[in-house]
């Protein structure tokens, strides 16, 4: 590549003056073995590493220390690069870098930013840091944190201070009001968003008892069922040979042998397989754990699949994506290769209608609502919940219908 001389903002030449031994060159190492790990490309790395030398050399033109290196400066970085002449790196790429830097440890953000944070984003921040931690699906805590938000842009950024909501239960009544239809939709995670202000010390009443409760005016949508030739032909239907299809039938498999839902199979760790006892520890909703046989299938699935993907060092997940950098494999990424493969086989379907075969194959077989509840993984006595998983055959419902009699009733 050839190096622009008049026309370039960027001062290359001060390359030569950084310290080789520096923090820019430990920085560079980190970079390279952090990249190793998750998977990237030599050539990636190595351009990777040739753009942290950029950086260093542009930082000191500026007579800027590391610590001051912000997305708004890696991104000014990289727009100067490419007007410089430097296509490869551009604004975003050069914002990406930045965020490689801060996850393999070799840079970290500036103090004086991390101080500059509205109170809004913080009282976002911690939301979210409350609902990760109780181990929500992520959609469910995307939704949420949707309608928290439209809350706020009603408030106003005014009435967000530090460690404070000014919320009244007539403003909260006007805002609910306002949103129309929609407001039926919206009332359940308002009134997570409420309790977690007063729980927190934002708000000093119980604002969720102002949300009125949303009557049903129709039977909850039942999913559809897929049938057992179905799910048979789809994990048939996989090729076995390559990575991703030994990774989509492990996928399958704990989806129809052990009823899992798509976020417990990316809960999944490896050392919550128990290859000598055949047990596998599953991590169900709101925290609890849950040890559960593992049928000899499963199991050699996940064997398959764990010999044929290279190990990640910077996670201990069973399944991650097939892409660089290699990480946990998210809640969508499990919908989608269910999603994909049935689309494929001409029956579009979710991961949820694996738990409800599986509900419908476990009641044919005699066996009770609690013993279904304990294996799909429902809150004791919640009964109402496995009962919309499973629907009895005809021919067991077909015994408890009366005749019509015949005969004229004396």
């Amino acid at each position: 590549m050839s190096v622009p001389c008049q026309r370039s903002v960027v001062v290359m030449e001060n390359a030569a003056s950084v310290d080789a031994s520096g923090p820019w060159s430990q920085a560079t190492g980190r970079l390279g073995l952090w990249m190793g790990e998750q998977g990237f490309a030599d050539h990636t790395v190595i351009e990777y590493q040739r753009w942290v030398r950029w950086l260093a050399s542009w930082l000191a033109g500026r007579r800027m220390e590391p610590s001051e290196l912000t997305e708004a400066v890696a991104a000014e970085f990289g727009a100067a690069m490419r007007a410089a002449g430097y296509r490869s790196l551009t604004a975003r790429g050069a914002v990406r870098l930045l965020a490689y830097l801060e996850e393999s440890g070799a840079v970290s953000r500036s103090a004086s930013e991390a101080r500059q944070v509205p109170p809004r984003e913080a009282l976002m921040s911690a939301y979210r840091d409350y609902l990760i931690s109780r181990r929500l699906a992520a959609q469910t805590i995307k939704v949420r944190l949707r309608v928290a938000g439209l809350l706020l842009d009603a408030l106003g950024d005014a009435p967000v201070s530090a460690g404070r909501v000014a919320l009244s239960p007539r403003r909260l009544t006007g805002i609910v009001a306002s949103w129309g239809a929609l407001a039926r939709c919206r009332a359940s995670p308002l009134r997570v968003f409420l309790r977690f202000l007063q729980m927190a010390g934002y708000v000093d009443e119980d604002l969720a008892a102002v949300i009125p409760r949303v009557r049903r005016s129709s039977p909850a949508r039942q999913a559809a069922r897929m049938t057992r030739e179905q799910a048979q032909r789809l994990i048939e239907s996989l090729d076995a040979w390559s990575e991703a299809g030994k990774r989509d039938k492990a996928v399958l498999l704990l989806l129809r042998r052990l009823g899992l839902r798509a976020s417990e199979i990316t809960r999944l760790d490896l050392d919550d397989i128990g290859w000598r006892t055949g047990t596998l520890i599953v991590h169900r909703k709101r925290g609890s754990d849950e040890e559960l046989p593992l049928p000899v299938d499963v199991g050699q699935a996940l064997a398959d699949y764990l010999v044929a993907r290279p190990p990640v060092a910077s996670t201990r997940a069973v399944v991650v994506t097939l892409t660089t950098p290699r990480r946990r494999m998210s809640l969508h990424g499990v919908v989608s290769i269910v999603w994909r493969l049935s689309r494929a086989m001409g029956t579009a379907v979710g991961p949820h209608q694996f738990r409800h075969l599986l509900g419908d194959q476990m009641l044919e077989a005699g066996q009770n609502l609690r013993e279904i509840a304990q294996v799909l993984g429902h809150r004791e006595g919640d009964l109402a919940t496995t009962i919309r998983y499973v629907t009895p055959p005809r021919q067991q419902m077909a015994g408890l219908v009366r005749p019509w009699p015949t005969a004229a009733v004396p």
